[in-house]
């Protein structure tokens, strides 16, 4: 499977631009994931415009700006601008995620004979801690539990509420015990960590989204031809509705309050503070569109979809026909409007529906 994937990829990387090739090349090289992913991203875009047709001009001049966008395509009497980006972890949100998995790893090389872990919270603390101050604690009080009893709870549908809380240097973990299976007593192999952790707090993508595409919408002045930001969202929990919350603003629970007193009825209405509407103000006209694909991998490309957001106030709309499942807002009735992709992301990359063979993960 990684040699198929490895073979098409250097298969685009051959038809990408000859003169951008060192430096994509020096990124799919980073140990730097979104270095690695955003290289991918490009000749990703790359390939699969030119398999529909479009010629693609690396790095265009925009009047006006010495600023250049990453493409502009052209096909079919039609050109438009692509900027990729991609968004991520910050550096300090990457650092931690690594933290907390290493804290997660030092869980999993505790061993009970008997037990494994509920994990309900991971955080790592600036410094990781020693393996003796993670194992050897954990070690010692799941030895105190007794498989029996902690089994015959389990099969009467309940479990052990015994959770404890651990702080190694300045990091947190909390657990509760879970008994093996009794096939798998005594057996190096099953992990400790049964499950977890979980994430606490509110998670907000949408603020993420909107910040890199705000950045990108005024870097190149005010382009000559559409101009569409091709997003590769890569947060763990980007949705749809985080996309369409950055763009329009977040939807928010309304009750109002009648002139004789008392409450209407409840209605879910839109707050207009999204990167094209601010209030009643439009914004961000120069961007004609924005194209996005959530936790795209180069294991991914045969099935992951793509959508296009069109922005229903660009001053010049996206007139290009594109294969994408395509997202509308239809201002008369106030409504966003789905329509459906033509083709499939494999049928325009001339892959199986089933590529890569011997995927793991269907």
């Amino acid at each position: 499977m990684f040699a198929s994937v490895r073979e098409l990829l250097e298969t685009w990387f051959a038809s990408f631009p000859a003169e951008a090739q060192a430096d994509v090349r020096s990124r799919f090289r980073s140990a730097d994931q979104a270095e690695y992913l955003g290289a991918f991203w490009e000749i990703y875009l790359h390939e699969v415009h030119c398999r529909l047709g479009f010629d693609l001009h690396r790095d265009p001049t925009v009047p006006e700006t010495s600023k250049r966008p990453d493409f502009l395509v052209r096909g079919d009497g039609r050109r438009f601008y692509l900027e990729a980006t991609v968004v991520t972890y910050s550096r300090f949100e990457a650092a931690q995620r690594r933290r907390d998995g290493l804290l997660v790893d030092l869980v999993n090389e505790a061993f009970d004979p008997d037990f494994a872990v509920f994990m309900g919270t991971a955080a790592a603390g600036p410094t990781t801690p020693r393996r003796s101050e993670v194992v050897e604690p954990i070690q010692e009080w799941l030895s105190g539990f007794d498989w029996e009893t902690e089994r015959a709870l389990v099969e009467q549908g309940q479990h052990n509420r015994a959770e404890r809380t651990f702080t190694p240097r300045d990091s947190v973990l909390t657990l509760q015990p879970y008994p093996k299976p009794p096939q798998s007593r005594g057996d190096p192999s099953f992990p400790t960590v049964a499950a977890g952790p979980t994430q606490g707090g509110v998670v907000d993508e949408a603020s993420h989204i909107y910040s890199d595409l705000h950045d990108k919408a005024s870097h190149y002045g005010r382009p000559d031809h559409p101009f569409v930001i091709a997003a590769l969202c890569l947060r763990d929990f980007v949705e749809d509705r985080d996309i369409d919350a950055a763009l329009y603003g977040p939807e928010v629970f309304r009750i109002p309050i009648l002139p004789e007193g008392g409450a209407g009825t409840a209605y879910v209405d839109r707050e207009p503070m999204g990167l094209w509407q601010r209030g009643t103000e439009q914004r961000a006209t120069r961007v004609s569109g924005v194209l996005t694909a959530i936790g795209l991998g180069p294991y991914f490309v045969a099935t992951m979809p793509l959508t296009l957001w069109t922005n229903p106030w660009a001053s010049m709309p996206l007139e290009a026909e594109l294969p994408w499942r395509t997202v509308s807002g239809d201002l008369a009735s106030n409504r966003l409007v789905t329509a459906d992709a033509t083709r499939q992301p494999h049928e325009i990359l001339g892959l199986p529906p089933d590529w890569p063979p011997g995927r793991p993960f269907d």
